[in-house]
């Protein structure tokens, strides 16, 4: 994992170099992205069954897409080394879906979006803030 200091805050992330390769999965699959991540893809009309996507990290690249299409606010807070451990999903024409920024492409032929929950195997005993919140570091 990757510890960084931010401000006063400690930040424990997962390190983007760890990140195993991109996997490549149809719609009709769950799939959970780097043990951390469950995708899936919900129809919103109608879709082509077993349409495949690849999964993969929000890079640099991905990054200046969704600056440049005015969908980069909800991930602006976060340090670049946060961000790019959070999954990007791509199709055929390229950038589909960054589920944590709220991006999808919009465009006629697509008819799915990708959920994408934490998964159940990955599991912590530290406590994890809700938003907004810090954990209190004990008073010495």
């Amino acid at each position: 994992c990757f510890i960084a200091r931010d401000g006063t805050d400690l930040v424990v992330c997962r390190e983007a170099a760890q990140i195993s390769s991109d996997e490549t999965t149809a719609s009709n699959n769950d799939v959970v992205w780097d043990m951390r991540f469950r995708v899936s893809f919900r129809s919103t009309g109608k879709s082509r069954s077993g349409q495949t996507f690849t999964l993969s990290r929000v890079t640099p690249s991905v990054w200046r897409v969704l600056r440049d299409e005015n969908a980069a606010a909800p991930l602006e807070g976060l340090p670049s080394y946060v961000r790019e451990t959070l999954p990007a999903i791509f199709d055929s024409k390229g950038l589909l879906s960054v589920p944590h920024a709220g991006y999808i492409r919009n465009d006629d032929e697509n008819r799915l979006r990708p959920e994408v929950e934490l998964s159940g195997i990955f599991r912590s005993s530290l406590p994890i803030p809700q938003k907004d919140e810090k954990i209190l570091q004990p008073k010495q």
